[in-house]
């Protein structure tokens, strides 16, 4: 037995020791971390009974001839209801990214029979894959799940996301925080009843997310008890940051004389020559919003094109190619026509004038076979755009808020993966958004070719954009809205690295088509049943066997060589039309394929959208906020207040307009922000039946009697003599004598009690805060005017503790 079947700790033989049993393999190196009653009994065949099997060191007989084989499977059923043995596969290359890549079996308790299906396993497996097994007994379930708190689905390593069978037909997959459940004791997770099934749940997810580490657990229960029948940790993910897997060569600079063919794209004036060609006419539309813009040139010419299609390529042609791909480039297809024709051809990052010219051939010779003339086809090109992230935006002439979505990586794959949505207020710069999970996007690999990327792990949560990069691609696509007078579609490049004149760099403009109410908000349920549809072979695999039952939602997740396949999109309209399926989206209702496909009659929803923010202010504002708001295209709610609540609510306006004079900087600014408050206390005299005369005596009984504040005396402490207290008076400044008070008078701690002034710091004062407790740490913030506080464990907290207080 030693040699060829190893024991979980409740059934492991004297001698064997437990690293022998974490080492054999990724199923065992999880669960066998475990208490041992919190999982099913288990026998560990180690991978290295498979590798002794092919060197025909060990045949058959290997498990079938071991002492007490019986007794030891008969073991595996005590206590469990089982009727039959579970063979699952134990390799060390199955990690959780690896999740299903072996098959398990259920057999009989029949030993013959569990070492036949070892064997027929290891003959299905590639020679350079060791494959242990798992034995252990098939709990018969009344429920069954998922739990996970892996850095893809939950930003705090205490939020978990369960999903479940079996349970209360009410119950649906959601998400918990576990901070304030007592992590479950050792010995079995005993749970009679559903309502504790949860609370014991809870429970064991507050254990793991003490560990330190992040996990998915699967879990079985049987009416009696939870079993913990998968514990995979999830390892972190390293990696350069995004843009920065590859850096391009730039190139020497193109002199405009130099080119014979292409042409450099001056759009410091109105070029009429360039309407009609929705992308050319696109980048002068941005000059004339006064937008950032690339150095591009063009190539124009149906005689150029002709001798393309013919095969041919124009030495002058070539010639400026040399100088254009001196340094990696993209070249982009422009049709002539009225609307934008999305998803056109365009290169990858090239820097061989020769595969261009190859590439033009054969994109002319496309052109060509779908119908365009040689004289209505052009290629923009220009130097690879390296940027950390991408955005598209949607924005309406005359509204306040711009919806910007945006993704790491290249902006095609914003069409179909998670990412970070936003609403930007252009007039008050207020940022309402989403975080998403960004676990994996579209980049440039070493190889120079576009691939999907695993986001590194401090990425995924990480916000794509900053709230001045959202506010300046709002305004800039609000200022293009303006400007054109209609809703206009912008694409964005944000964070542009290497060498660059901007920061955030416009690229596509499209018109919107109109959407109707239930295309712009659908809500699919979560319960509905998903097929992903990952390329070609999926749809008519999924075309031919919908018939057998009712249409589903066909969720996109196409591979790289799909994000820009017109023809992809188009086949997915199609097949959803006949079946009547729904098409769910995973990337941005903002980007081509959600647009496409609601052109063709598609029903599509898209994850993660959400609708323009409504926000409550519920306060006092000045009389005519409330008409100028609703001048500017936003649907405003208000009334008129009188009474008690006029008073209570000009003694709260009092307060916010001294905090804005607080954080006011120089003479004008601090001059309108004391006329503001100033008009708030007339006010309020008014509404109290207070004259100026009455404030007046008042004051100057104050100042009769405690004096005022010209001096500028502060108060440091009392206590002590008289003597003391009087030779202290006018000592050093403060801020020289103690840096630290800056900061130990706006939050003290004492004991367990945590004091935070009502009054906001300065500009050049510490705003955020951390405190350690002997079980958490506390993070606190000074947001304009409001105080955020956060808690986690000491173990996981993952926001900086750079000023941290004891």
């Amino acid at each position: 037995m030693p040699n060829n079947v190893l024991g979980t700790p409740a059934l492991r033989p004297r001698g064997i020791p437990m690293a022998d049993l974490v080492d054999s393999g990724g199923k065992a190196a999880g669960l066998l971390r475990l208490d041992p009653a919190w999982y099913p009994p288990t026998l560990v065949i180690p991978p290295a009974v498979h590798e002794r099997f092919r060197s025909e060191e060990i045949g058959e007989g290997f498990f079938v001839d071991v002492d007490s084989e019986a007794d030891l499977l008969h073991m595996l059923q005590v206590g469990t209801k089982s009727t039959k043995v579970l063979v699952r596969s134990n390799a060390k290359i199955e990690t959780l990214s690896e999740r299903g890549q072996f098959e398990s079996f259920a057999v009989e308790y029949d030993a013959a029979d569990v070492e036949r299906t070892m064997v027929t396993g290891w003959h299905h497996v590639e020679t350079n894959v060791a494959l242990g097994y798992l034995l252990q007994p098939e709990i018969a379930g009344l429920a069954s799940g998922h739990l996970s708190n892996e850095h893809r689905v939950s930003r705090d390593a205490t939020v978990w996301r369960i999903e479940h069978e079996g349970w209360r037909t009410d119950k649906r997959p959601g998400r918990w925080r576990v901070t304030t459940s007592t992590p479950a004791d050792p010995g079995p997770l005993l749970c009679a009843t559903t309502r504790l099934l949860e609370v014991m749940l809870r429970r064991v997810a507050r254990w793991f997310s003490d560990l330190g580490s992040r996990y998915h657990l699967e879990w079985v229960w049987d009416g009696d008890r939870i079993w913990i029948v998968q514990a995979d940790i999830v390892p972190r993910t390293l990696g350069p940051a995004p843009g920065d897997a590859w850096e391009p060569t730039v190139g020497i600079e193109v002199d405009a004389e130099s080119l014979s063919a292409w042409r450099e794209l001056n759009l410091s004036k109105p070029n009429p020559s360039l309407d009609g060609w929705p992308k050319a006419a696109a980048l002068q539309d941005f000059a004339l919003a006064k937008l950032p813009l690339a150095q591009l040139w063009r190539l124009q010419d149906a005689a150029l094109m002709d001798q393309l299609l013919q095969d041919d390529v124009d030495p002058g042609l070539l010639s400026d190619l040399e100088l254009i791909c001196s340094g990696h480039v993209v070249i982009r297809t422009d049709v002539r026509g009225e609307t934008l024709d999305v998803m056109l051809p365009k290169t990858g990052t090239i820097a061989d004038p020769i595969v261009v010219a190859s590439w033009l051939k054969s994109t002319v010779r496309l052109l060509a076979e779908s119908g365009v003339s040689t004289a209505d086809m052009s290629f923009l090109a220009h130097r690879f755009l390296r940027a950390r992230a991408s955005a598209w935006t949607l924005a309406s002439p005359g509204q306040a808020y711009v919806e910007v979505d945006s993704m790491w990586g290249t902006p095609d794959g914003l069409a179909w993966l998670p990412h970070d949505s936003a609403w930007v207020h252009v007039g008050t710069g207020e940022v309402r958004r989403s975080i998403e999970g960004k676990t994996s996007f579209l980049d440039i690999d070493e190889a120079e070719e576009w691939t999907y990327r695993e986001t590194p792990t401090e990425w995924i949560w990480r916000a794509s954009m900053t709230e001045d990069q959202l506010r300046t691609v709002a305004a800039g696509s609000r200022r293009l809205a303006d400007a054109l007078n209609k809703p206009v579609l912008t694409m964005w490049f944000v964070d542009l690295l290497g060498r660059r004149s901007a920061e955030c760099l416009p690229w596509v403009l499209m018109d919107p088509p109109p959407e109707s109410s239930e295309s712009e908000r659908l809500d699919v349920s979560p319960q509905s049943e998903r097929v992903e549809i990952r390329s070609g072979p999926d749809l008519d695999e999924y075309r031919s066997a919908v018939h057998e039952g009712r249409p589903r939602v066909l969720r996109l997740v196409p591979g790289p060589d799909l994000v820009r396949d017109k023809g992809f999109v188009s086949r997915v309209a199609e097949v959803a039309k006949e079946t009547g399926s729904t098409v769910e989206l995973v990337g941005s209702a903002l980007a081509h394929p959600y647009y496409m496909l609601l052109r063709e009659g598609v029903t599509v929803a898209c994850i993660g959208r959400f609708d323009p923010p409504e926000v409550q202010y519920n306060k006092l504002v000045r009389d005519a906020i409330v008409d100028q708001i609703a001048d500017n295209g936003e649907r405003v709610v208000s009334y008129f207040a009188s009474g008690p609540e006029y008073t209570r609510l000009l003694r709260l306006k009092t307060v916010e307009e001294a905090l804005e004079l607080f954080r006011a900087g120089e003479k004008e600014d601090a001059t309108a922000e004391m006329a503001d408050l100033q008009e708030v206390l007339d006010t309020l005299r008014r509404a109290l039946g207070i004259t100026r005369d009455e404030v007046r005596t008042a004051q100057a009984v104050k100042r009769r009697r405690r004096g005022a504040f010209r001096e500028g005396s502060v108060l440091v402490r009392t206590g002590g003599s008289a003597a003391t207290s009087a030779a202290s008076r006018g000592a050093i400044p403060l801020f020289d004598d103690d840096p630290t008070w800056s900061r130990s008078w706006q939050v003290q701690q004492h004991g367990d009690r945590i004091l935070l002034s009502c009054v906001p710091p300065l500009d050049n004062e510490p705003h955020n805060f951390h405190l350690k407790t002997s079980t958490d740490v506390i993070a606190i913030e000074y947001a304009n005017n409001q105080i955020e506080v956060r808690v986690a464990p000491r173990d996981h907290i993952e926001f900086d503790t750079e000023n941290l207080l004891f």
